[in-house]
């Protein structure tokens, strides 16, 4: 399967000697319960019962799993860059330290993690990676290993197939399967439910539930449906540090876009105070959530120039700038969306409210040039964009989701195509 077995059937091996390296008969101490009380070593070394533990030598290697010059390449992408849009919103970065090494003894996992990548590297326009034994891999590549990771996830224990479901539906966001990518993206969150993980789960449980639900919003708001959460935090704003602040603005936002669904726009149909009522107290929450932010999401000096169609917004690190943006995003969305009176002077204050969160939104994108903040960055600068009139603005929105895309090499269909397309329509609409 891997190495020379690359073209093996899964869990094939060709050497009496390799399957005995591979699959022990004896147990493996690493399989035996820790006591330790902390939370995050724990899941590092899961309790496991006697029959668990023979059940998991059937799909757990003992020995590090071996990989081909090529896989290496596959799996040092994955490590480098791609875990670094799971990990945004998680300090810890379980994606891109804890996974890595558990995938060394998980069929279904290393599966997973080489699919992703291979699929990726597949469609990137970037250049592989500098290793003279690696080449860009065939699309078949990706299907291969895809369709190995189900097989072996059949089998995963639940820190495992956590791992694997949110890799895997990374995978379908790239393969552009819309369908797909739901039913993957309602899988994990099944897969959460039955194990109560949520926001504030810890460790790799945690970093799971933060990275599927940036996935699930970006989803929502492209189908206009309510995202799938719905979980309550518990905690509040003044109990949570700078990172924490930081993802819960994911949270807030995925309320926003439930208030902006198509479903719950028909539900408030016609119902003016019930509309303002919901816009008002989520602003509110923002509200909470902005008055609690600490210095370090305050910009920093960087150079401007008078030509700078908008002038840049420095913060750092780049999860606190997605964080800024989702809020910016948020008061353009809300204005857009909630019911409006008081005549033309509340109407230019809401013009003017949203040109400035515009420039808020585009200034902060500009100055990203890291891959973790790539993907979500884009969806920012696409929805302050789309109400936007005056040519220049859109000339330079277009470069700046064309940066993001060339990052990351996503999303498979460049963002500015439907950028475009949504100008075509807000310029016909005011004709």
């Amino acid at each position: 399967m891997f190495g020379n077995h690359v073209a093996q059937t899964p869990g094939s091996i060709t050497t009496e000697e390799h399957r005995t390296s591979v699959f022990r008969t004896e147990v493996d101490p690493r399989l035996i319960a820790s006591t330790t009380s902390n939370a995050s070593l724990q899941e590092r070394l899961p309790q496991l019962g006697s029959d668990q533990v023979s059940e998991k030598q059937a799909w757990h290697s003992a020995e590090p799993i071996k990989l081909s010059p090529q896989e290496c390449g596959l799996f040092n992408h994955f490590v480098r860059h791609i875990s670094q849009w799971i990990d945004l919103f998680e300090p810890k970065k379980p994606f891109g330290s804890f996974v890595p090494h558990l995938a060394m003894h998980k069929f279904g996992l290393i599966n997973a993690i080489l699919a992703l990548s291979a699929r990726h590297l597949a469609l990137s326009t970037n250049e592989p990676p500098g290793n003279p034994k690696f080449s860009r891999p065939d699309p078949n590549d990706a299907i291969r290993y895809y369709y190995k990771a189900l097989h072996y996830s059949q089998e995963a224990m639940r820190l495992e197939l956590l791992a694997i479901s949110i890799i895997i539906s990374t995978y379908k966001i790239l393969d552009a399967s819309s369908t797909d990518w739901e039913r993957h993206l309602k899988g994990a969150f099944w897969i959460q439910r039955s194990q109560v993980i949520h926001g504030d789960s810890g460790g790799l449980r945690q970093g799971v539930w933060w990275a599927w639900l940036c996935q699930d919003i970006r989803a929502a708001f492209r189908e206009k449906r309510k995202p799938f959460t719905f979980w309550r935090p518990t905690r509040s704003f003044d109990a949570l540090d700078p990172c924490e602040l930081a993802a819960r603005s994911v949270y807030l936002f995925a309320q926003v876009v439930n208030f902006c669904s198509r479903e719950e726009m028909e539900e408030e149909s016609g119902d003016f105070a019930s509309k303002v009522s919901k816009a008002d107290a989520l602003m509110d929450k923002w509200n909470d959530w902005r008055e609690q932010l600490t210095v370090e999401f305050e910009a920093l000096p960087v150079s401007t120039d008078v030509k700078d169609t908008f002038p840049p917004i420095w913060v750092h690190p780049s999860a606190f700038c997605v964080s800024l943006q989702l809020y910016y995003c948020t008061l353009i969305l809300i204005s857009l969306h909630r019911p409006r009176a008081g005549g033309i002077d509340s109407y230019l204050e809401q013009r003017r409210m949203v040109k400035q969160c515009i420039m808020k939104v585009c200034g902060i994108s500009s100055t990203l040039t890291d891959f973790a903040s790539g993907v979500m960055s884009s969806q920012c600068v696409y929805i302050a964009g789309i109400s936007v009139e005056e040519v220049g603005q859109r000339t330079a929105m277009l470069q700046l989701v064309d940066d993001c895309r060339e990052r990351t090499g996503w999303p498979v269909k460049p963002l500015g195509d439907e950028l475009s397309l949504a100008w075509q329509k807000f310029d016909q609409a005011l004709d």
